[in-house]
């Protein structure tokens, strides 16, 4: 009968090559050359609902995308995050003209039918806590765009919109907002 010592020792050594070659194959992962992703390239805003300042600074995304370079048209997103980049809120504009002036804000919501249009949403991260489309009977309700440069991509401009909510009330959030005094600056991404 063979001894257990006697044993270890014949097993220590395989023991020992499969440490080394499991060593060897996890060791540092191959370095795969890194591609490009989309770049994101963010400007600012600002904007007061119902008379009072935004909580944190709100940063724009201006994104054209091949069926808005066929329409003639681009969408501009604007958000608010917390200290934590939380996103707390999103207005969202769609189907605006990519050209200089002042455009009427409806309360459809279905893209690429080149009619402009707004989106609003009280948010914690990806969920919507409370939405709001555009009230069409006020007359203050606009879009502009003020400046334009279509070789960088560069756009600035003004909107103002009164929007209701579509879901049952809630007390922690208001029936209507009325956005006003509102400006962007982006560069168009193109996707």
């Amino acid at each position: 009968m063979t001894s257990i010592p006697a044993m270890r020792k014949g097993k220590i050594p395989g023991l020992l090559l499969l440490l080394a070659a499991i060593f060897l194959t996890c060791g540092k992962p191959k370095e795969e050359p890194v591609e490009p992703g989309i770049v994101q390239i963010r400007g600012n805003a600002d904007w007061t609902e119902n008379g009072e300042d935004l909580p944190f600074q709100a940063h724009s995304f201006a994104l054209r995308v091949d069926k808005n370079v066929d329409e003639g048209s681009f969408s501009l997103t604007l958000t608010v995050r917390n200290q934590y980049g939380i996103l707390l809120q999103s207005l969202n504009f769609a189907d605006i003209p990519f050209n200089k002036g002042s455009y009427v804000l409806v309360k459809d919501i279905i893209t690429f039918d080149g009619l402009s249009n707004a989106f609003f949403g009280y948010r914690e991260a990806d969920l919507i806590l409370k939405a709001y489309y555009v009230v069409e009977q006020d007359s203050t309700n606009f879009f502009s765009v003020d400046s334009l440069d279509a070789e960088t991509g560069k756009v600035s401009g003004r909107f103002s919109v009164t929007m209701s909510h579509f879901q049952a009330p809630t007390p922690a959030y208001p029936d209507t907002l009325y956005i006003r005094d509102g400006w962007y600056e982006a560069t168009v991404n193109y996707r």
